[in-house]
């Protein structure tokens, strides 16, 4: 056994596909996936700009198909892109009903087969905060690939989240993560300077909490309009809205 010795984690591609496999692997994976607990709220929110007549709607990274299948009972086209098969299957088979999905392109690489500028609205729910500079750059270059110009990003992230507080310590060897594996943490501000480098002018950007029962909302609305901005400090959830521009 290697020595004991506290250290941050290097996360490296086999790194992050070990614990996500193991943590997919666990009998009730499926149940805490957060567009399974918030797809519905996420949608609510971001509906006004969806165009009403969009033809294709693409959720990146849509795990086992709890938005896609949320977009389609909203009688939207919905399809998937998803990097793990298991969970690319598990979509397929919870969406296969509907008349308007789209399917499930499965990719182990980037870029992916979905043809240049053919996506009119990508969704990006909880996948930032997941990504190393590097995956990141490349996960952000194929979302402007995809999109065509005019289309609309939306991306959601944890809101200032303060990644120290949470981290745990592997007791074997001292290794110091995230325990779900987050390595930033972004604030409206960060995240729409970001995204503008990759070609998207942001729309909406807003701080909330998409856990708030209607009486939490109503009060959250009160508060803004006495305290203003202030009042979404340290609202735990972030709602990004952008436009893919001509620029590159």
């Amino acid at each position: 056994m290697s020595k004991f010795e506290v250290h941050p984690v290097q996360w490296t591609p086999d790194k992050i596909s070990r614990f996500w496999a193991y943590l997919t692997s666990t009998p009730t994976a499926e149940g805490s996936y957060f567009s399974g607990l918030f797809g519905g709220r996420i949608l609510a929110l971001t509906a006004p700009y969806i165009p009403r007549h969009a033809k294709r709607i693409v959720d990146y990274g849509c795990g086992p198909g709890f938005l896609v299948e949320q977009l389609l009972r909203s009688g939207l086209p919905a399809e998937g892109l998803e990097f793990s098969d298991v969970s690319a299957q598990s979509a397929r088979s919870r969406c296969r009903t509907y008349p308007a999905f789209g399917g499930v392109t499965h990719i182990k690489d980037l870029p992916s087969p979905i043809q240049t500028g053919t996506v009119e609205v990508l969704f990006l729910v909880e996948v930032i905060e997941h990504l190393v500079p590097a995956q990141r750059d490349a996960t952000l270059k194929e979302i402007q690939r995809l999109l065509s110009i005019g289309g609309v990003l939306i991306v959601t992230t944890p809101h200032r989240e303060d990644l120290g507080r949470v981290s745990t310590i592997c007791p074997d060897c001292g290794c110091v993560f995230h325990p779900w594996q987050h390595v930033e943490s972004f604030d409206a501000r960060r995240l729409a300077d970001l995204l503008s480098q990759y070609g998207f002018d942001q729309v909406a950007c807003k701080a909330t909490n998409l856990e708030a029962r209607w009486y939490g909302r109503i009060l959250r609305a009160v508060r803004r309009l006495f305290f203003g901005d202030r009042a979404l400090q340290n609202e735990p959830h972030l709602i990004y809205v952008g436009r893919r521009t001509e620029r590159q």
